[in-house]
């Protein structure tokens, strides 16, 4: 299989840009038993490491930035298997772009599947920090808002000669009021690869610091991250293989309900 490497980004921060990039890598683990590696880019204000329960490094990619060190030396492995580069929680006063730019591709050159979580927003700094990403997941929600914000963004990439692999629907509740799946093909130019619901499942595996694919592999939103994987990795998702019986689902969620990371 050729290198996946693949950047999700979104118009706007609280569209769940975060949550799709822990599940699309939960997901490629979980389903295609791929060892893909999951960035925080977001120099400016990171979240990924605290949506994982993981609080504490010795070092982080703002590290790597700031110091000589190896690429290994930043890599963390969560409870799950995940693996991680995580960044500080401190705020970014100046950014080292051209070393930035070679740290990335020399990651790039190394790594088979890489899921890249940017920074929300498409000013000038967040696309200097993606320059050596050429595949873009984009995320949004379904409201007028969010649509024009993903048709900015989706305006800057191919200006910039990026690929957009597709768009990520969250947040969905069939509501007369929102915008549909084709509304957002014909604005954004882009596929909807996936559809994710509003769900409390979906708050509740934040809350137990655990993607929600590897506490519900068999639950129907855990699958559609496995048909986006599958989309991005271009490999064939046996579904009815993860539709269990209803007994084998509950002794299954039992047993995945008692994961409490340290």
């Amino acid at each position: 299989m050729k290198s996946i490497h693949v950047c999700i980004v979104s118009g706007k921060g609280g569209v769940g840009k975060t949550t799709v990039a822990i599940n699309l890598a939960s997901a490629i683990s979980t389903y295609f038993k791929e060892n893909p590696l999951l960035i925080d880019a977001n120099l400016f204000n990171s979240h990924l490491a605290l949506y994982l329960g993981m609080y504490y490094f010795p070092y982080t990619l703002a590290s790597l930035l700031r110091q000589n060190l190896n690429i290994n030396d930043i890599i963390y492995k969560h409870p799950t298997g995940l693996r991680i580069i995580p960044n500080g929680i401190e705020v970014r006063k100046s950014i080292n772009f051209s070393k930035l730019e070679r740290i990335f591709s020399n990651i790039l050159k190394k790594e088979k599947i890489v899921i890249i979580d940017s920074p929300p927003g498409f000013s000038r700094e967040i696309f200097q920090i993606l320059k050596p990403f050429k595949n873009f997941l984009i995320v949004s929600n379904p409201d007028w808002i969010s649509l024009n914000d993903a048709k900015k963004i989706a305006e800057i990439l191919r200006n910039r000669k990026k690929k957009i692999v597709g768009i990520v629907l969250n947040r969905v509740s069939n509501k007369s009021f929102e915008v549909s799946k084709e509304e957002f093909e014909k604005e954004v130019k882009a596929k909807v690869i996936g559809e994710i619901p509003e769900s409390d499942i979906i708050k509740k595996s934040v809350h137990l610091r655990n993607p929600l694919v590897n506490l519900d592999p068999y639950n129907n939103i855990s699958l559609t991250f496995g048909e986006i994987a599958s989309f991005i990795l271009n490999k064939n998702f046996e579904v009815e293989k993860w539709k269990k019986s209803f007994i084998e689902k509950i002794f299954e969620r039992i047993s995945r309900y008692f994961y409490f990371p340290k």
